[in-house]
């Protein structure tokens, strides 16, 4: 697995997410040629607020995308959005035009530009300037790959005036099992023209190609060299399961231990991970927090216990526990979170989230509650419901949000409606949720996602900030969630049969 640990910075996320998307051509369970959003107010009565219509080439890939507002009872154009692809399907360039004065004027264009394996070579953005009338740059990535496909380095260039100026640059180097080795990231100084070096992650791997180290540095102009700041070492066992993650700090001279994560595990199950702070070599690691694993007859997990140490003692405090509950196709039905009130030396329960499945295993509902002190019960906050035809062909999605107590319902229901066109069935091979698993869904302190198809693998924030990529096959991730706060994340999969976006509930 190759390790993506780039620095971004805002212009260059939303240039990365321009870029992820001209590499893959999405699949769906059904060509999707309108889809209509609704409000419903009280007496569930639907009012169309806005339409897209979509156009298809003959691999039923999106060409022409229209959108339209309801304006007094008509649609009136607000945005059209076209696509070009190469002969293999990806897509080479977008032009997003907007209703002005009753014309299609342009906005916003998208330029990529692929080798002849179809690694994407180069991302360019521009926006239209109406004064001129022509495009005028915006961003700017440019990619070099070596003959095994890996990233050799990615350049981010912003626009002055209608000139591509460098910004940021990440070079990459590997090992013979491609494994990533080395990354450096360096800023352009646009007054002396060159590169200035700022930080560099060095990386090495156990014989199984298991992460050994991650030695973190910083550039010191002072003797034109790297110095050490951080190290994270790991361990396996001889299954080659994490067991210890050691981390550590350069004080100049050697390295000083700071944290340390140790896990063990049942029947190749995670049963405990606890956590240690160093107090110095006298008295040496002293644990702070750890957590339980529990796992029914299946395999999956049914109950996860977060307790704390009194330090110096190595008494066990209760802080919160999460429960699993799955139906008799082993899909999730429930979570549940439970704080523990030292007053009543009682868990109390602070959220939940409900699903729903149709008889075809497809889940049709997914409905987050949480404690109202006010009320002393469970109110519901948000519900996902997914509606399907007699073909299981997803027809309809509604989100609900603003729920009143005191009307017993919810304020807020948007609503889409598709239309279904015919696909090829010999075109698009649909990625589907069970060749990747996103689980615990809530997640608190870890998140693990199971990998059946080489894939790539991203993870963004609600404000399309990218927080985590990488590159997987037949594996299981298990991502860190320690520095990620409450909210909803998306996790996208991408592989050569489509993409596929899952939810992501963290509740810490």
């Amino acid at each position: 697995m190759n390790i993506k640990n780039h620095q971004f910075n805002l212009n260059q996320i939303l240039a990365l997410l321009l870029f992820l998307s001209a590499t893959f051509v999405q699949a769906q369970n059904c060509r999707k040629d309108t889809i209509t959003k609704y409000s419903v107010n009280a007496t569930n009565v639907k009012t169309p607020y806005y339409i897209i219509i979509n156009e298809f080439n003959a691999t039923n890939a999106v060409i022409k995308q229209t959108e339209k507002n309801r304006v007094s009872n008509a649609w009136v154009n607000y945005k059209e959005v076209s696509y070009t692809y190469n002969s293999s399907n990806k897509q080479t360039m977008i032009i997003e035009k907007r209703w002005v004065n009753e014309v299609w004027e342009n906005f916003s264009k998208s330029e990529f530009i692929f080798n002849t394996s179809n690694l994407p070579l180069e991302t360019n953005t521009y926006t239209w300037n109406n004064s001129n009338n022509t495009w005028m740059p915006n961003q700017s990535v440019v990619k070099t790959f070596d003959v095994n496909g890996n990233e050799k380095s990615v350049i981010y260039k912003n626009a002055v005036l209608t000139n591509w100026v460098n910004n940021t640059k990440a070079e990459m180097e590997y090992d013979a099992n491609n494994n990533k080795t080395l990354n450096t990231n360096s800023l352009w100084d646009n007054t002396n023209m060159l590169w200035l070096k700022q930080n560099q992650q060095a990386m090495t791997y156990t014989a199984s190609n298991k992460l050994a180290t991650v030695e973190r540095k910083n550039w010191n102009s002072g003797n034109s060299s790297f110095s050490p700041q951080l190290k994270e070492s790991y361990t396996y066992n001889s299954s080659d399961l994490e067991t210890i993650l050691l981390t550590q700090s350069w004080d100049g001279s050697s390295w000083i231990n700071n944290i340390r994560t140790l896990r063990s595990y049942q029947n190749s199950k995670l049963s405990s991970k606890t956590n240690q702070s160093y107090f110095g070599p006298t008295e040496g690691f002293k644990s702070t927090n750890v957590e339980y694993y529990v796992y029914n007859s299946d395999g999956l997990l049914t109950e996860k216990l977060l307790k704390n140490f009194v330090v110096p003692s190595t008494t066990e405090v209760n802080v919160n526990k999460e429960n699993y509950t799955y139906n008799t196709d082993k899909l999730i039905t429930k979570f549940e979170k439970y704080n523990w009130n030292t007053s009543t030396t009682r868990y109390a329960i602070s959220n939940s989230v409900n699903y729903g499945y149709n008889t075809a295993k497809k889940k049709t509902l997914e409905e987050s509650l949480s404690y109202n002190a006010t009320y002393m019960s469970m109110l519901p906050n948000e519900k996902q419901t997914y509606e399907f035809d007699s073909n299981g062909v997803e027809v309809a999605y509604e989100n609900s949000f603003n729920f009143s107590p005191s009307q017993g319902r919810y304020q807020t229901i948007n609503r889409e409606e598709y239309a279904c066109g015919k696909a090829s069935s010999t075109s698009i091979k649909p990625l589907t949720v069970k060749e990747s698993l996103v689980y615990p869904n809530p997640a608190s302190n870890r998140v693990n996602l199971e990998i059946m198809k080489k894939s790539e693998v991203y993870i963004f924030n609600n404000f399309g900030k990218l927080m985590f990529s990488s590159q997987a096959e037949n594996e299981l991730l298990n991502i860190d969630l320690s520095n990620y706060i409450d909210g909803i994340y998306f996790v996208q999969i991408k592989n050569e049969f489509g993409s596929i976006t899952q939810k992501l509930n963290i509740v810490k």
